[in-house]
């Protein structure tokens, strides 16, 4: 299933375990989820537009990133073998990386990400390795962010499905 194919593809970001250069570990979590939001993530094709979802921390140093592990929502008929890509990609802070002359459509773009990833790890090209494994069979979100989001408008609707989480692992930083 091409939707789930990409599943992960930004999502990566939101919960990476990463040992910085001769320093100690660093953790990043945002919690357990609670159901209460849900921000779907796709794969752009020729009728619909890309979607990613992410969560954004900023690091102080350099840090190589090696492992990650996150939780997302699949359709209640999906399987979890139909994830077969996973794609991690690393966004530096605006204007890195950005188109700097355009309008931009937003209040402030202070600490946002790039507009451009600085690097991607895809496991389709052997990169990363990941697994699936199946956390809750019967869970949903109150809230979605999917399509028809526009600056204020805020979340569509709410979504049932099963929880999952995936684990990926860099095979090399």
């Amino acid at each position: 299933m091409r939707l789930i194919n990409r599943f992960l593809a930004t999502v990566a970001a939101a919960l990476l375990l990463a040992a910085p250069s001769l320093a100690d570990y660093f953790f990043f979590s945002t919690g357990d989820p609670d159901g209460r939001l849900g921000a779907g993530v796709r794969v752009q094709t020729d009728t619909q537009i890309e979607i990613e979802a992410a969560d954004d921390f900023i690091l102080d140093r350099e840090t190589i990133l090696w492992h990650a592990s996150f939780r997302g929502l699949l359709p209640l008929d999906s399987d979890l073998s139909d994830i077969q890509t996973v794609v991690v990609e690393i966004y530096r802070i605006f204007p890195l990386d950005s188109d700097t002359e355009r309008e931009i459509q937003v209040p402030t773009r202070m600490n946002s990400p790039s507009d451009n990833a600085f690097t991607e790890r895809e496991s389709f090209e052997g990169e990363l390795i990941f697994d699936v494994t199946l956390v809750n069979p019967g869970s949903g979100v109150s809230n979605s962010v999917v399509d028809g989001i526009a600056v204020g408008t805020g979340a569509t609707a709410r979504l049932q499905g099963k929880t999952s989480r995936s684990t990926s692992t860099s095979s090399f930083p």
